[in-house]
């Protein structure tokens, strides 16, 4: 996986510190903890991995009224995300599937 990578985020709530005994595993500028482990395999992230900007734009358009955003933003919103790309965000969401399938399988 590369060390850099563009994914979608959308919250108004965030953890901004690491919670106690967590392994930091993904950071940004904007939110220094995006993405965490605890213990062996409890996950926590606060980009989105599923989403892409055809879902975001959805959700845009779900939540304009509702306070995440000043209502006149949201075809800026639109505008600057139609064109976001983020193939890694989507490929650590599969790799974990993959991961704990595995896992469950072996479990019997």
């Amino acid at each position: 996986m590369p060390r850099t990578f563009s994914a979608l985020v959308g919250h108004k709530e965030a953890c901004d510190a690491l919670p106690s005994g967590a392994v930091l595993l993904g950071t940004s500028g904007s939110c220094p903890v995006q993405m965490f482990r605890v213990k062996k395999n409890i996950y926590a992230a606060q980009f989105h991995p599923e989403a892409d900007a055809n879902e975001f734009i959805l959700r845009i358009k779900t939540y304009k009224d509702f306070g995440y955003f000043a209502p006149e933003e949201a075809d800026g919103l639109i505008r600057a995300i139609r064109s976001t790309n983020t193939p890694v965000a989507k490929e650590i969401l599969k790799r974990f599937v993959q991961h704990y399938k595995l896992q469950a399988l072996k479990q019997g």
